[in-house]
């Protein structure tokens, strides 16, 4: 990696059958050269998590702790416009704060790959990604 931040990677696997899955796991890259400036880490999640349908309203949650400015800036993967929210983050006591809420619908059944990043003060970016599963 070519910058500090947290970075989220996929695995996409695909049966013989066309069945598709993904999962993510997330790396964290420090700076060495200043280790006192901390890179952001992201938590995001939705729901409902199964049986979703086209136009179905789908909760997001997402939060981003040690990153003061900024905001969180979703991208849904259905070609809508991308959509910015702001979580508490108070660097004093990580456990306070609230995760900032937002609706989304799919049009469409299909795999949609949802992604949500924020950087901060310091120009490290975290980012997230979520599978949701829209069915016919």
């Amino acid at each position: 990696y070519d910058k500090a931040g947290e970075y989220s990677e996929i695995l996409k696997v695909t049966d013989s059958k066309g069945k598709v899955d993904y999962d993510f796991t997330v790396v964290q890259v420090f700076d060495k050269e200043n280790p006192e400036k901390r890179i952001p880490a992201i938590h995001a999640g939705f729901h409902p998590t199964l049986g979703i349908k086209p136009g179905d309203a789908v909760t997001f949650h997402v939060r981003t702790f040690h990153g003061d400015t900024g905001n969180e800036i979703w991208d849904f993967g259905d070609g809508t416009p991308k959509l910015s929210v702001k979580s508490d983050s108070i660097p004093e006591n990580p456990s306070q704060g609230k995760y900032a809420e937002t609706l989304h619908s799919f049009s469409d059944p299909g795999h949609y790959i949802v992604k949500v990043e924020r950087s901060n003060e310091h120009g490290y970016t975290a980012t997230a990604h979520l599978h949701i599963v829209v069915n016919k």
